[in-house]
């Protein structure tokens, strides 16, 4: 087997982690590592909105996954709390199917998810819930 003869020889130091800094020897390349503003933005709010989800989800309270829905994609709007609801009701139905799907098909790409018109919205006119 031919070995490849190296053209130059450089070594790097990286410090500080996540947001810290890199840099070569000579100094030729430098760069920081921190997450951008905006990465950090978004990975705030997937993961604050994730965990908000999963907390009603599991949650006794019928209307917390509501409530969820309202606050991160309505935004509280009220004329939308009926939108809400009946996304809540969606999404508890959705998590549902997919426990009740087996492992090796979902890893095989058979996934199934619920006819969003099947499912069924009470409407509750004291509380301003109607289609």
């Amino acid at each position: 087997m031919d070995r490849i003869k190296p053209l130059f020889t450089a070594t790097a130091t990286a410090v500080g982690g996540r947001n810290g800094h890199t840099e070569s020897s000579d100094g030729i390349v430098k760069a920081d590592l921190s997450v951008p503003k905006e990465m950090q933005r978004i990975g705030e709010a997937f993961y604050g909105r994730t965990r908000a989800y999963r907390t009603a989800l599991a949650s006794q309270d019928p209307g917390a996954l509501t409530d969820a829905v309202a606050r991160n994609i309505y935004e509280n709007a009220s004329v939308s709390r009926a939108s809400a609801s009946r996304l809540a009701a969606y999404m508890r139905e959705a998590v549902r199917d997919l426990q009740s799907q087996p492992p090796a098909g979902l890893r095989a790409g058979q996934l199934r998810l619920p006819d969003p018109v099947a499912i069924p919205f009470v409407e509750d006119k004291s509380s301003g819930l109607e289609d």
